[in-house]
């Protein structure tokens, strides 16, 4: 997750959200930071959700940063492959 978190950063800093998008995704990497592509899931991320549930964070927010995680997967699934079509 961690070099996706760097190419997105890099791709998007033209959007008005990107320093929240780098915020969001600094939380939920420390849940989902070492996991390879295939390792992450919604269930890899239930521990996230829960603690953020746990402090009192609107549902709207917590989905909010998956939408992003969600974006980043689906980008290096799809989008940022190598040479061999590898993620």
């Amino acid at each position: 997750m961690g070099s996706g978190y760097s190419t997105y950063l890099l791709e998007n800093q033209h959007k008005a959200s990107i320093a929240d998008d780098a915020d969001h995704l600094k939380l939920v990497c420390r849940y989902i930071g070492d996991l390879t592509l295939e390792q992450a899931h919604n269930g890899t991320l239930l521990s996230f959700v829960k603690a953020r549930q746990s402090i009192g964070r609107k549902t709207k927010t917590i989905n909010n940063v998956l939408e992003v995680v969600r974006h980043i997967l689906n980008l290096a699934n799809n989008q940022w492959v190598d040479d061999n079509g590898l993620t």
